[in-house]
């Protein structure tokens, strides 16, 4: 049976990004293109204002990128806002500070006002509009430790102290490389795209796309590269689950979260002083180092009330203790908390490995299916099922390592079952698949006119249909809720 004849394959994928807007009303573009906005944004500016190309990057700066805005506030009074931008110098309206910054620079130096070297023919410094001069050694210095602090490094200012002046892009481009300029041009894109209403970007390590749009932005977008991520909050997709339960469940995960739960569990309070105190003996005798309180670990009493200072077992006696019901009670709960949550989460984190592990296989495929064509003497194109395969599995891993987050905050008893039911299928089937895309297929490469080659795709295909059905299910009903 050839591919285009196999009804498993000409189906959709599994993958299908629902969303209310058409997919032409949103764009995926790579960083160049971001670059060239960049531009012409930059550009506007200068003819608006009449100002220089650097002076026009310090005000869209300050003005968040918003060209309406210092439309409608430029010229209500230029130098002062010439002043917050860091583009002009009038000493009518500087500070003290800066006065004194300004008085101290003499007209005349001839040598570099950090490393005092002095300036020559061939180095003969440079300075801003502040008139501060240093040595093009020190400007590569000023200007390389700027980048070296990432997205800072678009608002660096002169390295004299306290001047407001900003370094400009031209600086950047004339004293540093052309990586450390690289590095800073991407810096400079990503605070204009960050305060872009329109733009997006892809979260992935490494990923130099985004997401543009003029009429709002889907939940979810899945870029170029194969991630798939939440428009909302910025981060992986997070389906069943919404940006606020994530959260939640964020920080419920933290160590510092999970520790307090882990001390109410483990630990009880000193009935005097209240610190948490962990048994690490055998018997029930507990002091305390802080207040010196002699205790029984078992019941919370003095332990001078004990008749028999080794033996502990008077239930009855330890409930009339309201400090020890108290306790028994948090302990309790405590106990079961953390036993609940300890189940959710490892199967959260366990579905969470699985899909790193898949994103890490999806990245290998090609290579694979590379080397099984030679093997098997066909072309490429008929390994296409592997992609959609592993695709799947990426979004089903997904989707099932955040339904552990949703099932750990249910409070629906009523659908409780069909969510497990559903869940569990998903689960099932998904492993089976995963199992099967990452077989070594060298042994199927050697049979006998491709038979056992044909047999495993037979076999992934059917368990590829199970999978979707269960996913295609899941998501009807648990997602749209």
């Amino acid at each position: 049976m050839s591919d285009s004849e196999d009804p498993a394959w000409d189906e959709h994928p599994i993958i299908e990004v629902k969303t209310s807007l058409p997919v032409e009303l949103f764009e995926i573009k790579e960083l160049k293109h971001a670059e060239k906005l960049l531009e012409e944004a930059i550009q506007n500016v200068t003819d608006l204002l009449g100002v220089t190309n650097d002076q026009a990057v310090s005000i869209l700066k300050y003005f968040k990128w918003d060209i309406d805005k210092i439309e409608s506030k430029w010229f209500d009074d230029p130098i002062h806002y010439g002043k917050l931008c860091g583009v002009t110098f009038d000493p009518l309206i500087m500070k003290n500070d800066e006065k004194k910054s300004l008085l101290e620079f003499d007209p005349n130096a001839t040598e570099c006002m950090i490393c005092y070297d002095s300036f020559t023919p061939d180095s003969p410094g440079a300075a801003l509009e502040c008139k501060h001069k240093f040595c093009d050694l020190c400007w590569r210095g000023a200007c390389e430790a700027a980048i070296s602090k990432g997205t800072e490094s678009v608002y660096a200012r002169c390295p004299f102290l306290k001047c407001f002046m900003q370094i400009p892009r031209s600086f950047f481009k004339k004293y540093c490389d052309s990586e450390a300029f690289g590095k800073y041009t991407k810096y400079l894109c990503k605070s204009f795209t960050d305060n872009n209403k329109n733009i997006k970007w892809c979260p992935a390590a490494g990923c130099n796309y985004f997401v543009t749009s003029q009429f709002g932005f889907p939940e979810t977008v899945t870029c170029k590269c194969k991630f798939t991520f939440c428009s909302n909050c910025g981060i992986e997709s997070h389906k069943p689950i919404d940006c606020d339960m994530l959260k939640k469940w964020m920080e419920k995960s933290s160590s510092d979260g999970e520790n307090s739960l882990w001390l109410t569990a483990h630990t009880k309070p000193c009935p005097k002083c209240k610190v948490s105190i962990e048994k690490n003996g055998g018997c029930f005798y507990m002091y305390c180092t802080k207040c010196t309180f002699e205790f029984c670990w078992s019941c919370l009493r003095s332990w001078k009330e004990h008749s028999d200072h080794w033996v502990c077992n008077l239930f009855n006696e330890q409930i009339k203790n309201e400090e020890f019901k108290k306790q028994l009670d948090k302990s309790a709960i405590a106990a079961n908390e953390l036993k609940m949550f300890g189940f959710y989460y490892e199967k959260y984190y366990s579905h969470d490995q699985g899909l790193n592990h898949a994103r890490k296989e999806l990245g290998k495929l090609q290579e694979k299916k590379e080397e099984l064509s030679k093997l098997l003497i066909l072309d490429i194109e008929s390994m296409k099922f592997l992609d959609e395969a592993m695709v799947s599995i990426v979004d089903m891993r997904r989707i099932l390592k955040f339904s552990y987050v949703m099932g750990y905050y249910s409070k629906d008893a009523k659908g409780k079952d069909l969510f497990q039911f559903q869940q569990g299928a998903l689960e099932k089937y998904c492993d089976m698949l995963q199992r099967m895309t990452e077989q070594d297929l060298k042994g199927v490469a050697l049979s006998i006119n491709n038979a056992a080659f044909l047999k495993y795709k037979s076999e992934l295909s059917n368990c590829y249909n199970v999978c979707r059905k269960y996913y295609t299910s899941f998501c009807e009903t648990q997602i749209a809720k």
